[in-house]
């Protein structure tokens, strides 16, 4: 059957230290890659087999990817990254830490911003290099047009996203492994399953503990189950 499993992407180092990651692209703190090991080996354990690794363009979303696949021996799997997956942009606080932006902001701002659905951070100008327009990395994305975003921009992107390259590799009986950020699972599961935003925002995901989504294409169902 084909089937989708989700791993969300090992803590950054800014993760320890209470900042804003956004789209910056931050690497993996070190002490969070054998718990990476640890879910390729339960997959592994369980006779999980994939077709495709798809991620964000994030390198903590890439190397979680090719940790877990490194222990499952399917390093060799195809590959497709899509800026879609990549997390809520959080404008000007990318970078900051929890208590600078409480400090800029205040306490409720912030509480706002991390808690509502249709909220959006303040946003950086256009000149900034937090813009994805001044990277290189995204040149050659045509689409983006964020300076900041509000969960609900993020579902945009994500529907679009799962409906132009899921659907078809699941109705096409593939087994996709998406190393994924929390904010796009939220929204992806918010879509799946129709949830309303505000059970969408108590959507979590654990670096430890898998998601799996299974396609039925006769009944054109998806069902959700933790690994």
């Amino acid at each position: 059957m084909a089937q989708i499993v989700f791993i969300r992407h090992g803590n950054s180092v800014w993760s320890k230290e209470k900042r804003f990651n956004g789209w910056d692209d931050i690497p993996l703190d070190e002490n969070t890659i054998d718990r990476l090991k640890f879910v390729g080996s339960k997959l592994l354990n369980d006779l999980y087999k994939f077709d495709v690794l798809i991620t964000s363009y994030l390198q903590r979303s890439i190397i979680s990817g090719w940790e877990v696949l490194e222990n499952m021996n399917l390093l060799w799997t195809d590959e497709i990254r899509d800026w879609r997956l990549n997390p809520r942009h959080y404008g000007v606080l990318q970078g900051l830490t929890l208590e600078e932006a409480v400090a800029q902001y205040g306490q409720e701002k912030i509480d706002e911003l991390q808690n509502s659905f249709s909220e959006r951070p303040p946003l950086v100008n256009e000149s900034d290099e937090r813009n994805p327009k001044n990277s290189y990395r995204y040149s050659k994305c045509k689409d983006i047009n964020t300076l900041g975003e509000s969960i609900e921009d993020v579902e945009q992107r994500i529907v679009n996203f799962f409906q132009e390259v899921c659907l078809p590799l699941l109705e096409d009986d593939k087994r996709i492994l998406i190393s994924i950020h929390e904010d796009t699972f939220r929204v992806l599961i918010k879509y799946i399953n129709n949830l309303s935003p505000e059970d969408a925002m108590q959507e979590h995901i654990d670096v430890d503990v898998p998601v799996a989504l299974e396609y039925n294409k006769e009944t054109n169902k998806i069902e959700k189950r933790l690994i």
